[in-house]
């Protein structure tokens, strides 16, 4: 009797009945009357493969990594028994109905979750409880939480060892008993053959390939049809063909094809994995650091402390073959290994002052360094977000979408093939067989993902990191590219173009403000204030997008750090010169007025020619005054440029071209946030501000416009690869479909080409590996 709600088979004696639905225990009793409780019957209409509630489930909430912020605090779990879409559609709709909860963000395929919460009106303990009332059970996200999935890797090898070593043994067998067919085999020999090849047939079809039925069964369940259905039907029914041929002593039989057409398939998922693992190996230890402990320095002894308490300016000590996980700035000469993120083998010394990027290895005896941010903050961590958010492109989904029409219609000519046949059973049996094998969709299926991943793999040696697979596709089709103009197309470091009169105290009140603004204005202007000692007067910093800022003191004088126009708003005369300037007042008096030059960034003209040549408009849109707007432009040969920008008018701009162009959009202030989002595409840097970095969806992780290039000439050869793969699996089909359904191929043969298409479709998508090779090496 099955149980309605994993629809598992139990004893009937041991059902719980509840009118006319019965369970295996009170576990899923409870679990059905609380979905039923909440309408969300739909959920039984979708889910797959449940399994028994687990009533007994503990766990400790501080094990959980809880990321606070501000306004809202974030919890970070793994849910382990996340069976199908329905499941993380069912906790959705649960933790939504808690009204402290913000945002969920579910990842099916990593079994991830982050959630954000108020914690005033909710906490962690509420949201775990709500989980694991639906019974699924929530883990603490760590690197213990990644047994489970190194225990289905070794599975996975089990299998394709056992398929491989009886394959093996069955070639011999085959060879001894195609010889016979020419030497007058006595049948009593042919009968031991056959035997042997059965037994060894038996467990490649039944465990090697207990996955593929798995996913046969759960697919037709839910009234679809994959790949999987294919091959297992044609394994199914050949095998169980030669069963019958081999007790009728007829000629033929076929199980060296079976075990042939599992081990084929295994082969082809293999190499697939290996693409995955070789693509992901450099970002997979990223989600092992929540856990993770560090050494710091407290007076002359150094505790052990996690990683997510160590503050700003704590003191930590490194050691040889050390991970750094915070960033922050050398106290002494060290040695460091990058190539964890950019691909780079080469070790870089590090000097006393020099900054040091998280998720360097220390290739030196020990050195100490202080902190300069927290982990949340560390550029490993926000690196780690933004890979746990992945998406399929265009393509990968028009792939499936096509995949499951694609079984349809091979099932369909299959049986037109056996009715077609049908006055000849045997051969009738063999042809649809040999259609249904040979026509496997796997070559389609794998067309999209391994070029993608591929692609973010190499990116990633070259710099540049994709948010997720969607923008390689978009990338390569943009038309028309947006720059912002200071900190882009010109760099951040402005030339101040006069000298700096003000006294000690107004100073050191224009240094406390500098330090609390990244524009680039500010930066520039801070460094020549570094030897002044910023005020420790409590001030109130107010931040007015694309105008400036207002410091307000307790004693009531205001200073106003920003453009002519926020001056005005504040009846102060200002006199704009129409060049990249910034004005320092104190009340209604002007102390300074800061006028820079602008000095084009390096690349940018090469990127500006390559971009041309590849019939891509470009257009400059800056928050800056005209004539800095206009002699950049010129000097970079852009012909359409548009000035003073306030965020809003960058956002209609960027509007209207979309209306008929595929944009691109590059920006990396706070201002450039609104059109990087609107944008087809929007590329930041990683030193940009928050805000932008988050709007992006393409980062350039060394903060160079030769990025950029070298993103877009990377995933125009691979749309162009994915489209050949999808050109040659098609090809593939329409040749062989007819070969088959005339009996020009029987199933071992469909076995090997079907493989072989497969393979050939991953060796043709790591040609970007060396077109990557020859991107670096471009000048």
């Amino acid at each position: 009797m099955k149980c309605f709600h994993c629809r598992l088979d139990f004893d009937e004696k041991s059902m719980i009945f509840q009118g006319e639905k019965v369970f295996c225990c009170n576990g899923c009793k409870n679990v059905y009357n609380l979905i039923n409780e909440n309408n969300l019957e739909e959920f039984y209409k979708n889910a797959t493969n449940l399994s028994k509630v687990d009533e007994k489930i503990s766990y400790d909430e501080h094990s959980f990594f809880i990321q606070k912020e501000e306004n809202y605090e974030k919890i970070l779990i793994l849910i382990d028994n996340l069976h199908c879409i329905a499941c993380v559609w069912l906790i959705e709709k649960m933790l939504l109905k808690n009204e402290g909860v913000l945002e969920i963000d579910i990842n099916y395929h990593t079994k991830r979750a982050s959630i954000e919460y108020n914690p005033l009106i909710t906490n962690a303990k509420d949201i775990l409880n709500t989980i694991i009332s639906l019974g699924y059970t929530p883990l603490a996200f760590n690197p213990s939480t990644t047994t489970k999935a190194k225990k289905t890797h070794i599975e996975f090898y089990s299998r394709l060892i056992v398929a491989i070593a009886c394959v093996m043994n069955i070639m011999w067998l085959s060879i001894a008993r195609y010889a016979g067919y020419f030497s007058s085999m006595e049948q009593s020999i042919q009968d031991i053959i056959n035997f042997a090849e059965f037994v060894l047939c038996t467990p490649v079809l039944f465990y090697s390939a207990s996955s593929m039925f798995k996913s046969a069964y759960l697919a037709l369940k839910n009234k679809i049809l994959n790949m999987d259905c294919l091959v297992t039907a044609g394994a199914s029914l050949v095998y169980v063909y030669s069963i019958i041929a081999m007790f009728k002593r007829l000629p033929y039989v076929y199980f060296d094809s079976v075990a042939m057409i599992i081990c084929f398939v295994f082969i082809g998922r293999f190499l697939e994995q290996l693409a995955r693992k070789q693509a992901l190996e450099n970002i997979d230890f990223l989600s092992d650091l929540l856990n993770a402990s560090v050494n710091v320095i407290k007076g002359e002894n150094i505790e052990k402390i996690s990683v997510t308490n160590i503050k700003k300016d704590d003191v930590l000590r490194v050691f040889l073959g050390d991970k750094i996980l915070i960033d922050g700035y050398a106290l002494n000469d060290a040695k460091l290994n990058l190539s964890a993120i950019t691909g780079e083998s080469e070790l870089v010394n590090i000097k006393k002052g020099d900054f040091i990027k998280s998720a360097s290895v220390v290739e030196c005896a020990s050195f100490d360094y202080i902190a300069s941010c927290t982990f949340n903050d560390s550029y490993i961590n926000k690196l780690a977000n933004l890979l746990n958010k992945t998406k399929k492109s265009n393509l990968e989904r028009l792939t499936d979408k096509i995949g499951v029409y694609f079984c349809y219609a091979i099932f369909s000519i299959a049986f037109l093939c056996f009715l077609y046949n049908i006055s000849n059973i045997n051969e009738a049996i063999i042809r649809s067989v040999s259609l249904l094998i040979i026509a496997c969709p796997c070559a389609l299926a794998l067309s999209a993902p391994v070029g993608n991943i591929l692609c973010i793999h190499e990116a990633l040696k070259l710099k540049v990191l994709f948010k997720n697979a969607s923008f390689i596709e978009n990338l390569s089709k943009i038309n028309m590219a947006v720059f912002d103009k200071t900190g882009v197309l010109s760099k951040s470091k402005l030339e101040l173009l006069s000298n700096i009169n003000l006294n000690d105290n107004d100073k050191s009140i224009l240094k406390a403000i500098l330090n609390k603004n990244n524009h680039i204005i500010a930066s520039s202007l801070n460094e020549y204030l570094k030897d002044i000692k910023p005020s420790e007067k409590d001030f109130n910093l107010i931040q007015l997008n694309g105008l400036g800022v207002l410091a307000e003191f307790e004693n009531g004088i205001r200073y106003i750090f920003g453009s002519a126009k926020l001056l005005k708003q504040y009846n102060i005369n200002a006199i704009s010169k129409n060049e990249t300037e910034v004005f320092f007042a104190k009340n209604d008096e002007i102390l300074e007025h800061f006028v820079f030059s602008n000095v084009i960034s390096d690349d940018a003209l090469n990127l500006i020619n390559y971009l041309k040549s590849s019939n891509i408009k470009v257009v400059m849109l800056s928050g800056d005054k005209q004539k800095p707007c206009e002699k950049i432009a010129n000097e970079l040969g852009i012909s359409e440029y548009y000035y003073e920008c306030l965020p809003e008018d960058k956002l209609k701009t960027i509007e209207n071209f979309s209306k008929n162009n595929k944009v691109l959009m590059v920006g990396d202030g706070i201002n450039d946030a609104l059109a990087l989002k609107l944008a087809l595409v929007g590329i930041s840097f990683k030193n940009a501000s928050n805000l932008a970095l988050n709007s992006s969806d393409i980062v350039m992780l060394d903060n160079k416009l030769i990025g950029i290039k070298n993103s877009h000439l990377l995933a125009t050869k691979t749309y162009k690869l994915i489209k050949t793969n999808l050109a040659l699996s098609f090809l593939y089909n329409i040749i062989s479909i007819p070969l088959a359904f005339n009996g020009l191929i029987n199933p071992l043969i469909a076995s090997i080409f079907m493989s072989l298409s497969s393979i050939c479709v991953i060796i043709n998508s790591t040609r970007i590996k060396s077109y990557a090779k020859k991107i670096k090496n471009l000048k």
